[in-house]
């Protein structure tokens, strides 16, 4: 079974992909974020696109999370994982239910940024059907 990779405390550009979406309302085209990151598959065709890093997301630049519940931290020996995506915000509504993604908010860095509290707030609205 594949696991996903993490990376601790990178600095990183965020991309608005959909600014007019209720999430992302009121935010820049770019938020520079410090936090941590994942290297998982995302099912780009089953969502809507919100957010999208320029890190690099592929296996050189990440550490198995197996590994690291091992006991072996930062270690990506045998591990073979293709490389995923930048999507590290989305939505999708499933029935009567709305999902919002958001990889960022791992770390006070992340939290102390004005623009990610109002990303945050804009997600629990728009999930809560609150938004407009």
């Amino acid at each position: 079974m594949l696991d996903s990779g993490y990376r601790h405390d990178v600095a990183h550009s965020v991309r608005v992909l959909d600014a007019e979406h209720p999430i992302t309302a009121g935010l820049g085209d770019t938020l520079d974020l410090t936090d941590e990151l994942y290297l998982y598959e995302v099912f780009e065709d089953d969502v809507t696109p919100l957010l999208e890093s320029d890190y690099t997301f592929d296996r050189e630049h990440f550490y198995s999370a197996h590994h690291a519940v091992t006991g072996k931290m930062f270690c990506n020996d045998d591990w073979p994982h293709p490389n995923g995506s930048g999507l590290v915000g989305w939505s999708k509504v499933c029935r009567q239910s709305r999902i919002a993604y958001l990889q960022p908010g791992d770390g006070p860095a992340t939290f102390a940024s004005e623009e990610y509290r109002r990303l945050l707030e804009n997600a629990i609205r728009w999930a809560a059907n609150q938004s407009t």
